[in-house]
């Protein structure tokens, strides 16, 4: 099978993806974290997202997080569903296409049917604007609107529209747009890394096109796309990867003590262990690590970053001389899936010939940019390991419920100034020394690691 290219890119199909910190912020996933302790402790704290969302933020972003948790949950809700009935009842009537399907599917749990009557799809009279265009393509998170014009193309169009409308596009507009870029960037136009903030022209999108999503089930039964399973396509579309921003957050920990990369550089090598005296991993085999490092150049640590380095290593297989394609990278790419869903044998035996063992998952969405490891499926069909809960850490275990493989993350703040962002932000893929003869019965030989370092200069402005 041909080795595929070293680009990181996107699964082919858009993961899951939250609730806005303050006025601009985008979620910290401790908030929502804290509600992986218990059942009981869960409900508690999804409820009092509900209320707070609905009574004092009301934005669509937060809202649609809060139904996707809820909706997501493993827990019983009907309680909280039940108590929130109304505020529901309300959602699903609106003019908002993920509230209302969300609302919908929830009331469904307790046994409440809401008919819901869709509005008739937009059409477009005219062509937007340039300008109309590139305030959507710029607003457009996760680059959605190319994707759906695959069933409507008419959509991105009637999206930029709107979104020249005075009532969008005015001197309040462009304030608000200077104000977040530079909250962004420090304002001071240096603030690196960037601030995790949502613009202004993608808040506006995301309201925009969950109300023309409205018309498009109309769309897609008079063109003859109709189809019973993409609404919940759809839905995973538009909605943040929270379940994985969870799962990362819960696999938090110290960062490993091995040094920072400075130096650009690619090498083949033998698998890496953990060092022995590392109390917890010590002697397990390391299947990949992905990690961003902001750092200066020289000695003035206190002032801005001007260098990004990332860091990535994966388990490769190479071919029979030990050799891999210079184009190769260590990472295919997947979506978190293998994680937690069930699978055919098909699906592991396909797995099982890819020359990457480690896949990279990468979204992004209005709560910026997510990536995490995603383990080999056929170690996990051949070894027999067993899944995680939702909430808990990224994690396989044998049969006896011992940890098998583990995703580690960290987050670190940088010395300097800039302290509205993680300097350092990084994981990596550890398996148990003692299925290492499962690794290399399953995936055969040879294996090694793929390391490289990517080295990028920071100017100033955004990045």
């Amino acid at each position: 099978m041909p080795y595929p290219g070293c680009r990181h890119a996107t699964a082919p199909h858009i993961e899951r993806r939250g609730r806005s910190q303050g006025r601009y912020r985008r979620l910290s996933v401790t908030s929502i974290g804290c509600i992986a302790d218990s059942p009981m402790d869960r409900a508690s704290g999804s409820l009092t997202l509900v209320r707070s969302s609905s009574e004092r933020s009301r934005e669509l972003a937060s809202v649609q997080a809060v139904l996707h948790l809820l909706l997501e949950s493993p827990w019983d809700v009907s309680n909280i569903i039940a108590f929130n009935e109304d505020i529901l009842r309300s959602y699903a009537r609106s003019k908002s296409w993920s509230l209302s399907t969300l609302a919908v599917r929830l009331l469904s749990v307790i046994g409440v049917h809401v008919s819901v009557v869709r509005a008739a799809h937009a059409r477009l009279n005219e062509p937007a604007s340039h300008r109309g265009r590139m305030l959507a393509r710029f607003g457009d998170v996760g680059e959605l609107l190319p994707c759906l014009a695959d069933v409507w193309p008419d959509l991105p169009e009637i999206v930029a529209k709107r979104m020249q409308h005075r009532e969008v596009d005015n001197e309040s507009f462009n304030a608000l747009v200077r104000e977040r870029l530079e909250l962004e960037t420090d304002r001071i136009d240096r603030g690196k890394p960037q601030a995790d903030v949502l613009s202004w022209p993608s808040e506006l999108v995301i309201a925009i096109l969950d109300e023309v999503l409205c018309g498009l089930p109309a769309h897609l039964w008079h063109t003859g796309q109709w189809d019973p399973e993409f609404e919940s396509d759809l839905l995973q579309a538009l909605l943040p990867a929270l379940e994985t921003r969870i799962a990362l957050h819960a696999s938090l920990g110290p960062r490993p003590a091995i040094s920072f990369p400075t130096v650009a550089h690619r090498s083949l090598g033998p698998l890496v262990r953990i060092p022995e005296d590392e109390p917890t991993y010590g002697g397990w085999i390391r299947l990949g690590t992905h990690e961003i490092h902001y750092f200066r150049s020289d000695d003035r640590h206190w002032d801005a970053p001007d260098r990004r380095a990332e860091h990535l290593a994966g388990v490769v297989r190479t071919e029979i001389n030990g050799t891999v394609p210079t184009s190769a990278g260590p990472f295919g790419a997947s979506g978190m899936w293998p994680w937690r869903e069930d699978f055919d044998e098909e699906d592991a035996r396909e797995d099982a010939t890819l020359p990457q063992l480690v896949k990279q998952f990468r979204a992004d969405d209005w709560l910026g940019r997510c990536i995490a490891l995603v383990p080999p499926l056929a170690l996990r069909h051949h070894a027999k390991l067993q899944t995680l809960a939702f909430g808990s850490p990224l994690r396989w275990t044998d049969q006896n419920g011992k940890p098998a493989l583990v995703l580690r993350a960290w987050r670190l703040r940088g010395q300097g100034l800039q302290v509205e962002s993680y300097s350092t932000q990084g994981c990596d893929l550890l398996l148990r020394p003692d299925l290492e003869e499962t690794l290399y019965s399953t995936f055969g030989g040879p294996l090694k690691e793929l390391h490289r370092v990517h080295i990028k200069e920071l100017t100033a402005g955004p990045e």
